[in-house]
């Protein structure tokens, strides 16, 4: 949850809604939304000053960094599984 909140441009309504249907406990979910929510803010405004002004150079750059995090992510959990699996 904590890695969809941090998506700038992402409906963070609709993963309220999502988060309510999960188990997640009421504080759990308030801090990771909380400490989620500001970063993914200021990219979102960083990005929109820039594009106001034709500079996509933090739009290219933002999109560079979400996808390099969301590939971290699945190859972390693909090594992490094949790990798991080797262990007798």
């Amino acid at each position: 949850m904590f890695l969809l909140f941090l998506l700038p441009g992402l409906p963070k309504d609709v993963l309220c809604y999502v988060a309510g249907f999960s188990g997640m406990p009421l504080v759990e979910f308030v801090v990771l939304s909380g400490l989620a929510r500001s970063p993914a803010l200021l990219a979102s405004v960083l990005i929109g000053a820039g594009v106001s002004r034709g500079d996509y150079r933090s739009l290219v750059a933002t999109a560079a960094v979400m996808l390099l995090a969301i590939a971290g992510y699945y190859w972390y959990r693909r090594s992490r599984q094949r790990h798991q699996n080797q262990q007798p």
